[in-house]
Formats: structure tokens, C-alpha cells, sequence
């Protein structure tokens, strides 16, 4: 049996090639899209569980009133009927029974709960919320019975949930995806999509396989060249094109491949930076969030640790800012939160980490400073927000916070220092408020 021809095998090369390319680049995608998505997913629906908690807790100050009071599934109901839309402009979110529950805050005491028709969600994430002194069941699952105790291991990976500042309950989430139609529909036409694109990348490949194998047993090298650096990932490359035959063409149609691959990729990429700074942006003050700001300092804190070099610790937060709402409305407490977070970040370094670590409260953690630097720091900061123009907003509005200090590197973590910090904050506001309370200055 004589042995394949050249423009066989270059024909099957190139298949192989092809196609291999377009599986490869179909499955990478298709991963990234469902890890993605359920990520984005996790993090929306605890947002709206955490929410929901939040109010809870507000309205009857301890969950054993709230129980006896209202269940919590139906308190959630409720709530989502006076609310409207929810979290990341989607129309509403998933509650425990499927309902959704947004994002405003809970009802005033004594309004009536009036419910009206709402688009019902089957959540796609469950949560165990656990009492934050004791660690028993309140709420979960099936098989967390309530009020029986949970492990050390399970609240080991627990997320607090914050009530005026103070933990009230622990939430962890469980990872059993169960995502409603409209999800399942997203994906679907995703998949769909890419699905599309692979077989038309296929076809693609078969057909310059019959095209460009006739005429190349002189210049086949060059080509395969280009093919295996673009298996090694260099994915823009370039052939001669100046042949007017068929190589030329398959030089140019080549060529035209790899631009769009290479192009495709640096989209993927840039796509790739967008959500991973979605993810750890603050969505009101485009600050970053706590968990972000709580990895970056942690990082910060073992640098300066281990080079003996100084770090302090800020946390600060909006003087009298429930009375701001109340008096001006929430929309314009969004607006002050949003401009305090402009003040700061015009007033510290880029090498500094700022953050909005909850509510009207922020964080920063100064690097490379000492600490009379830090107190001349936040004094300006302190300075800046006082003397803003608060009257271009409301004229009755003004606006002020109170800072907490600390420097302290002899401390176990970050976590401890911003812990010393809290605790000056909120020796500040019993002070008086709009002032900074740092440590003892050492020589």
C-alpha cells in the first residue's frame, strides 16, 4: 500500500489542527463561563440572603422575637413585596421558598406588609445561618436541625452578618447549584454560542485543508512552523502572502485566522480583568470591597512584618448617618457615601488601601508610613470631608467622620490592628465625633 501523499497528510495535519484548536479553545471557554457565572451567582444570592438577615434582625432585634413573631421565609416574602427590584438590576432576588428580595431596607415599625405580585425564583444557592455567640442552627437546610449546635469546622467557614456594626449571625453558604429557567436559558444560549463557533472553526479548518493541500510540498515548512508556535500558544503569526497561486491564498486566509484568534484571545483577556475587578469593586462607592481590602492588607502587613518597615491601620466612618437618611432621604446618603469615597481616594497614595468595609464605614491602611504621618493623613482626610461643599448637595446638609488609628506592628494580623482601630472610632464618636483618635505618638 503506497504511502499517503504530501498533500494528504498536510490535509490531515491541518484537520487535526483545526479542529483540535477550536475543541480546545470551546472547552476552556465553557469552563470559564460556569465557574464564572456560578461565582457571580454564590456571591449575588448570599448579598440578598445577607439582606434579608439584616432586616430580620431589625425589625425584632433578636432572631427567638423575630420567630415568634413571623417565620423567616415569610418575613422575606413580604419584605420583597415592598421593595421591587433587587441586586444587580435583575427583578428581584431568591429567597429561601424562591421568592426575591432586594436590596432596600426593612419596613418602618407598624407599616403593613402589603404583598403584591412578584416574579417567583428558585434560588440557586442555600444557606445555613448559624446564632453568631453560640454557633446553633436558626435556619438551614433539612438536615441542620434547628437550634442544635454546629461544629468548629463548619463555622470555620462562616460569614459574619452585621447589624449596626455588631455580628448577629453567621451564614455559610452551600454550594448546591439550582439555577431558574432564565439562568438555565442564559447558559444554554452561551453554550449554544460556543458550540456555533467551534463547529464553524471546524469547517473552517476542513475547508483550507482541501484548499491549501494541493500545491505546498515546497513551502509546507513554513506553514507548519506557524502552526506549531501557535500550539504553543504564541497565537498571532504571519506567512508570506506574495504568491498569487494557492498558497498565497492560504497564506492570507491564514493569516486572517490568526489575527482573529489572537484578537479573540485579548478579548477574552481584557472580559477576564473586567470581572475580576467587578468582583472586588464596591458596586455604590467603586471602592474596594472588604474581601479584597482584607486580602490586600493581610499581604501588606506580612510585607511590612517581614522587612520591619511601618503600617497603620484607619477605620472611619460617616458621622450621624442614619439621621442623614432619615432626614434627606437614601438617595442622598448614597451620594454622600460616593463622595467621601472620592475625598479619600484623592487624599492617599496608590501604594495605600482603601476600601468600603460596610455600610458608611471605610478602611484604609496606610503602607510606608509612620505613624505621625498617618495622624497628619487622616487628619487631612478628616479636614477635606468637614470643608466639602455638602451645601451644593443639600443646604442644610454637613457632613463629618470620625477615624480610628491604629500602628501597632507588634500585633498578630491586620485583623487585630483594624480591630484596635474599630475601637478608637468609636472612642472618637464618644468624644464628641469628627476627630481622629490614634495611639500614644513613640519617638
Amino acid at each position: 500500500m503506497p504511502a499517503p501523499s504530501l498533500r494528504t497528510k498536510l490535509t490531515l495535519a491541518l484537520l487535526f489542527v483545526g479542529l483540535s484548536s477550536a475543541g480546545l479553545v470551546g472547552i476552556v471557554a465553557r469552563e470559564i463561563l460556569l465557574r464564572r457565572f456560578d461565582q457571580i451567582q454564590l456571591d449575588e444570592s448570599f448579598g440578598r440572603f445577607q439582606d434579608d438577615v439584616v432586616a430580620y434582625f431589625q425589625r425584632y432585634q433578636t432572631w427567638d422575637n423575630a420567630a415568634r413573631a413571623v417565620p423567616f421565609g415569610e418575613f422575606s416574602r413580604q419584605l420583597n413585596a415592598l421593595r421591587g427590584p433587587g441586586r444587580g438590576g435583575r427583578l428581584g432576588a431568591p429567597l429561601p421558598d424562591g421568592e426575591p428580595a432586594p436590596d432596600a431596607g426593612p419596613p418602618p415599625d407598624g407599616a403593613p406588609l402589603r404583598p403584591r405580585p412578584t416574579l417567583a425564583q428558585v434560588p440557586p444557592f442555600r444557606f445555613l445561618l448559624l446564632e453568631a455567640q453560640t454557633g446553633r442552627v436558626l435556619l438551614g437546610p433539612d438536615e441542620f436541625q434547628a437550634g442544635a449546635p454546629s461544629s468548629k469546622e463548619l463555622r470555620a467557614t462562616a460569614l459574619p452578618i452585621r447589624v449596626n456594626g455588631h455580628v448577629v449571625a453567621e451564614a455559610i453558604p452551600l454550594r448546591q447549584p439550582n439555577f431558574n429557567r432564565f439562568d438555565q436559558g442564559y447558559l444554554g444560549a452561551m453554550q449554544s454560542a460556543m458550540l456555533y463557533g467551534v463547529g464553524a472553526a471546524g469547517l473552517l479548518a476542513v475547508a483550507l485543508g482541501f484548499v491549501i493541500g494541493a500545491r505546498l510540498s515546497r513551502r509546507v515548512s513554513r506553514v507548519t512552523t506557524a502552526i506549531e508556535a501557535m500550539g504553543r500558544g504564541d497565537l498571532y503569526q504571519r506567512v508570506d502572502e506574495s504568491t498569487g497561486d494557492e498558497l498565497g491564498t492560504m497564506a492570507t486566509v491564514f493569516n486572517q485566522m490568526s489575527r482573529e484568534l489572537y484578537e479573540s484571545r485579548q478579548r477574552i483577556d481584557q472580559q477576564t480583568v473586567q470581572l475580576r475587578e467587578l468582583s472586588i469593586r464596591d458596586e455604590l462607592t467603586g471602592l474596594h470591597n472588604r474581601r479584597h481590602f482584607d486580602e490586600q492588607a493581610a499581604t501588606a502587613f506580612a510585607h511590612a512584618r517581614r522587612y520591619s518597615r511601618p503600617l497603620t491601620a484607619m477605620m472611619c466612618d460617616v458621622d450621624h448617618f442614619k439621621q442623614i437618611n432619615d432626614r434627606f432621604t437614601h438617595a442622598v446618603g448614597d451620594d454622600v457615601l460616593r463622595l467621601v469615597a472620592k475625598i479619600l481616594q484623592a487624599n492617599t497614595r496608590s501604594s495605600d488601601i482603601v476600601a468600603r468595609y460596610g455600610g458608611e464605614e471605610f478602611a484604609i491602611v496606610f503602607t510606608e508610613s509612620q505613624p505621625a504621618e498617618a495622624v497628619a493623613l487622616a487628619e487631612r482626610i478628616r479636614e477635606r470631608i468637614e470643608a466639602h461643599p455638602w451645601r451644593e448637595t443639600d443646604p442644610d446638609l454637613r457632613v463629618t467622620i470620625s477615624v480610628g488609628l491604629d500602628s501597632e506592628m507588634s500585633r498578630k494580623s491586620v485583623a487585630d490592628m483594624l480591630a484596635a482601630a474599630d475601637e478608637r472610632l468609636y472612642a472618637a464618636k464618644h468624644a464628641g465625633r469628627n476627630r481622629v483618635v490614634a495611639e500614644r505618638a513613640t519617638g
